[in-house]
């Protein structure tokens, strides 16, 4: 079983803090030697943590004033499928559902018969309180008897199948299209009925080429916003291009 390395872990933290609001914009986070005291961990873990986050955009650090939680911290651009479980990373789960259901769609993209079952994992995911986007992701019954349902609240389900289960997500397949929230939806995503949401389906596969999980993630249009690098054969520039839900 694979370890997250340290300053990952001590990021993951103050990622927690940041999300669920008990850090708000704009505070002040303590100083590395203050970090050091509280947590017992090497300055070179604290500097890494604290560069983790700030790339992500989610800290602000200055010269001889420290470091602050960023004062912009709503909306994500994604351009690549390390984006799109990057905002995934950047929320906390909401009421969290993981139980087996027959889903014909959701098996006929893992490659399954149409009555067998799955583990279904539904939540909301929310940052700063507020919801960013409500997932229904799907394994097969093999691998979802394999995972513990606690660890669902500390790390998405495509890497716990790589970090128990030993099968990392190597390539996938996205599909992008737009919708509008029914009473359920908008009702889940704190949004007027009939709002647009960018909805993203994903099918993850392993190094065998077969298929692992299925998502299919419903985003709030005013929060997330979709990325497309156009180029020419041959390496030539070209526009660059973006999609709203």
């Amino acid at each position: 079983m694979r370890r997250q390395p340290l300053y990952a872990r001590f990021a993951a933290g103050l990622l927690k803090a940041i999300s669920s609001g008990q850090l708000r914009p704009g505070d002040r986070l303590p100083t590395e030697d203050e970090f050091i005291k509280i947590h017992r961990v090497s300055r070179v873990t604290v500097r890494q943590a604290l560069s983790l986050l700030r790339d992500r955009g989610l800290i602000e650090r200055y010269t001889r004033r420290g470091s602050f939680v960023a004062r912009r911290l709503t909306g994500w651009t994604a351009s690549s499928m390390a984006d799109v479980l990057g905002i995934a990373s950047d929320t906390v789960p909401n009421a969290l559902e993981w139980k087996l259901v027959k889903a014909a769609d959701a098996a006929r993209r893992l490659s399954l018969p149409p009555d067998e079952p799955l583990y279904r994992l539904r939540v909301v995911r929310s940052h700063l309180r507020k919801p960013v986007f409500f997932l229904d992701a799907y394994v097969s019954r093999a691998v979802g008897e394999r995972l513990d349902p606690d660890d669902l609240r500390g790390a998405l389900l495509v890497e716990l199948i790589d970090k128990h289960l030993g099968i990392p997500a190597t390539t996938g397949v996205e599909e992008i299209s737009a919708d509008v929230a029914d009473p359920a939806l908008a009702r889940r995503l704190r949004i007027p009925v009939g709002s647009a949401v960018l909805v993203l389906d994903v099918t993850f596969f392993g190094p065998d080429g077969q298929a692992i999980e299925y998502a299919r993630a419903r985003y709030r249009a005013d929060q997330v916003k979709r990325r497309n690098y156009l180029t020419r054969s041959q390496g030539a520039a070209s526009p660059r291009g973006e999609e709203r839900g």
